[in-house]
């Protein structure tokens, strides 16, 4: 019998688990310690009270010139 090229036997095994969709799916869930989860968002808050404070210093500056 003659083997069409589908039919040969494939050397690897099956796939046990078909790919997701979602790349996150993929990933396994990582438990972070508070401090390491938490510094990114914490970056972000001390930028934006950084930004408040130089914008606040300014306009203080800005009345003082005025007066």
């Amino acid at each position: 019998m003659i083997r069409l090229r589908d039919e040969v036997a494939s050397t690897s095994p099956p796939p046990s688990q078909l790919p997701s969709a979602s790349r996150r799916d993929d990933r396994p869930e990582v438990t972070l310690p508070p401090w390491k989860r938490d510094r990114r968002a914490n970056a972000h808050t001390r930028l934006l009270m950084e930004a408040e404070a130089r914008m606040s210093r300014e306009a203080w500056t800005r009345a003082i010139d005025a007066s």
